[in-house]
């Protein structure tokens, strides 16, 4: 089984942020996934989705979030 290491130094790219937009996921959600995984799994060299379940929106109802990140020479992005 992968190490569930957490991860605290990253950067959202333009690309991350738009998408966290449109489905409404904030960035203190990414960032208590990537805090807290519940699971990791790797897709492919130099990347991989760390998951976890939160709990969002009113009513609150039970969620999965994905995070993929990517692991570059100079810094980690998602």
């Amino acid at each position: 089984m992968p190490s569930l290491e957490s991860i605290f130094d990253f950067m959202f790219t333009d690309h991350a942020l738009t998408e966290m937009a449109r489905r409404g996921i904030s960035q203190e959600h990414v960032k208590n996934v990537l805090a807290n995984p519940e699971q990791m799994e790797w897709i492919r060299e130099a990347r991989a989705v760390y998951q976890a379940k939160y709990n969002m929106g009113e009513p609150p109802k039970m969620y999965l979030l994905e995070s993929l990140w990517i692991l570059t020479a100079s810094r980690l992005m998602l």
